[in-house]
């Protein structure tokens, strides 16, 4: 792991980042607001700008904000543990019109204008991931929150039949996790009379990655993006190019361009969709209203019949049909239908096929159409909306919550202080002096003490 001026987060290192962004702090120092490692994510500076403003899109801000902001090459300096300077290296701002690749370095945003200065841009706070944000929501908004329990005979069921393969990935590589499709307690929300013993089979369950380590860039060919070194299945290799218009990059749904193979996409989703969609929507609808009512404004459905989501043989991207007409356009295609055996999101009206490399891995799963519920929305762009999920889950956030860490940082110091006038001396191998915001603490405070070395550390003489 390379070493840094500033502290390194968890996140940070199993991402193996090597591109920093920094923001200005309203005390005029600068705190970290996003990080990549461009080893494994080479990006243009303009994908950098539009991959940003994707993640800073906020709640009541569905519309694409203004750009008034620039990056400079900057050197971090240390004045307090957590506290941090910028000072401008010399060279170009990079702009979201600027030409060319990013290289690894510290940078931070500036205002644009006749004397660039520091801008406030992002936040530090980091973002929960879909299962994080299930689970810690799941008591305040569900009625009867114990009727989702997920019992030990079913996740046996379905982990043998999955074998531990996320159904979105066709891969074991990955940490994937036993969840529904469709929330039983859920049901009760529906038209009808709810029986939730129809939603509790593993016909309802699936097993898919946990954290949001993978997304799908839409706007640049599909592409699959990875935030940590895992392992994808044959077929589903990154981009191995910039600098040419023909480079290989995995994509979904489709059968164009990968790394030696002849089809690279997802597996075809196999379960019910209509119970995931609708499970999908409800999240959104909990977390982001706004955007919610936005996507549910016109919503209308038809009854096209039971094509499967994100992967066509025809030719086409996942989440764009291959007739000609656009997923997220509100004319010359129908919405898809979410009632029993209507037309998933992103899915092609002409017939479907896995992978051949993964076809025998992915799960198939029998489709619950329970025939006395009904239900409908319109089309929403299920991998427009992931990846802005998972850049602020993984692109964005400081390396340590502000609130938090200053707590921490506090307590540490006043144990040093206290330690200084103590019998004992500090343990050197003590794990908490030796990472994070313990060792940062130390170092700072060895810093301004440095006749205490010798109190604290007397082995050393």
């Amino acid at each position: 792991m390379a070493q840094h001026p500033f502290l390194v987060s968890t996140k940070s290192q199993n991402q193996n980042r090597d591109f920093f962004i920094f923001g200005l702090d309203s005390g005029g120092l600068v705190y970290m607001i996003a990080g990549l490692n461009l080893e494994r994510n080479p990006l243009t500076i303009k994908a950098l700008f539009r991959w940003l403003m994707t993640m800073m899109e906020g709640d009541y801000d569905y519309e694409p904000r203004e750009v008034d902001f620039a990056f400079q090459r900057v050197s971090i300096t240390r004045i307090d543990v957590l506290r941090y300077l910028a000072d401008p290296v010399p060279g170009t701002l990079l702009t979201h019109e600027s030409e060319g690749s990013l290289e690894p370095g510290y940078f931070a945003a500036y205002k644009l204008g006749d004397k660039p200065s520091l801008n406030r841009v992002g936040t530090t706070q980091n973002h929960e991931d879909f299962y994080e944000t299930l689970e810690t929501r799941e008591d305040l908004e569900l009625p009867m929150p114990s009727e989702n329990e997920l019992t030990q005979d079913l996740i046996e069921l379905v982990s043998e039949r999955d074998r531990g393969i996320c159904l979105f990935t066709g891969s074991a590589d990955v940490e994937t996790r036993v969840v529904w499709i469709f929330q039983p307690v859920m049901a009760t929300m529906l038209k009808g009379e709810a029986d939730l013993e129809d939603y509790r089979t593993p016909a309802n369950i699936i097993t898919v990655w946990a954290g949001n380590l993978i997304t799908v860039d839409r706007e640049d060919n599909n592409r699959i993006v990875t935030f940590e070194d895992i392992k994808l299945p044959e077929g589903l290799s990154l981009r191995a190019s910039l600098s040419s218009p023909t480079a290989p990059t995995k994509v979904i749904g489709s059968g164009g361009p990968s790394s030696g193979s002849s089809n690279s996409s997802f597996p075809v989703f196999t379960y019910s969709h209509d119970l995931f969609w609708w499970t999908f929507l409800w999240l959104i609808q909990r977390l982001f209203p706004s955007i919610f009512l936005f996507i549910t404004h016109s919503s209308r459905g038809s009854s096209s019949g039971g094509s499967s989501a994100g992967s066509s043989s025809c030719g086409s991207s996942a989440g764009s049909s291959s007739c000609g007409s656009s997923p997220d356009s509100s004319s010359g295609g129908s919405s898809p239908d979410l009632s029993s055996g209507g037309s998933s999101t992103g899915s092609s009206s002409c017939s479907s096929s896995a992978p051949s490399s993964l076809a025998s891995d992915s799960p198939q799963l029998s489709p619950i159409t329970p025939s006395t519920h009904s239900f409908s929305a319109t089309g929403i762009d299920f991998w427009r909306l992931h990846f802005g999920w998972s850049l602020r889950v993984q692109l964005g956030g400081g390396d340590a919550s502000r609130e938090y860490s200053d707590l921490e940082a506090l307590r540490l110091m006043d144990e040093l202080k206290d330690s200084e006038y103590g019998t004992t001396c500090l343990d050197p191998l003590d794990q908490k002096w030796q990472e994070g915001i313990g060792a940062e603490t130390l170092s700072v405070f060895l810093e301004s003490y440095p006749e205490k070395r010798r109190l604290f550390f007397p082995k050393e003489e």
